[in-house]
């Protein structure tokens, strides 16, 4: 059965395939057609590359603040550690102090508190007349009038203690870590 007006070629038992005897129609795309395709391929080949390094760009912005937050965390520890060193030079040139003031009463003169003298004293260090090299080593210089005490903490910062027997007791900072050295310390605080 054929269906008349726009249904006349199509087959009405076969929903809307062409009917026997008729020729499929041709399927050619237009030449301004055929070219489009050509710069389709390109565009898409240069936008899935700026994605590629946008996706890339965004992966090293996080990968850099990762890296800039564990060298912050880096720096912030070690600042720290110098800071507990520090405390435990301090400590040590507190209690030298102590031993030193003893060694002061006994003699009425700082030129007893000599190495052997503070060892006495306060055994748990070790002074010397030299350079302090570490938080356990006192550095002692002596005066009949005064005494310089010098300990090395380990961020390498030496700590001062000038003592004179006046009763004034100085505090102060350096590189230079001997008795002698503290004897020109005149801080309130380390």
């Amino acid at each position: 059965m054929r269906l008349p007006g726009r249904w006349s070629g199509v087959d009405a038992f076969s929903f809307g395939k062409p009917a026997k005897g008729r020729a499929a129609r041709s399927r050619k795309t237009p030449a301004a057609a055929r070219v489009a395709p050509r710069f389709g391929k390109p565009v898409m080949v240069i936008g899935a590359s700026l994605v590629a390094i946008a996706l890339a760009f965004g992966l090293f912005q996080v990968v850099k603040g990762g890296g800039e937050a564990v060298v912050n965390s880096t720096t912030t520890d070690l600042q720290q550690a110098d800071a507990a060193h520090d405390v435990n030079a301090q400590m040590t040139a507190t209690n030298a102090q102590l031993a030193a003031k003893v060694a002061f009463t006994e003699s009425n003169s700082y030129a007893q508190a000599t190495p052997e003298a503070l060892a006495k004293i306060e055994p748990s260090f070790r002074y010397v007349s030299s350079a302090s090299t570490g938080p356990s080593v006192v550095s002692i210089a002596t005066t009949p009038t005064e005494v310089g005490l010098a300990v090395m903490s380990e961020s390498g910062t030496c700590f001062y203690v000038h003592l004179s027997d006046v009763g004034v007791d100085a505090y102060g900072s350096g590189t230079q870590c001997t008795g002698s050295a503290a004897l020109s310390a005149t801080g309130t605080s380390f």
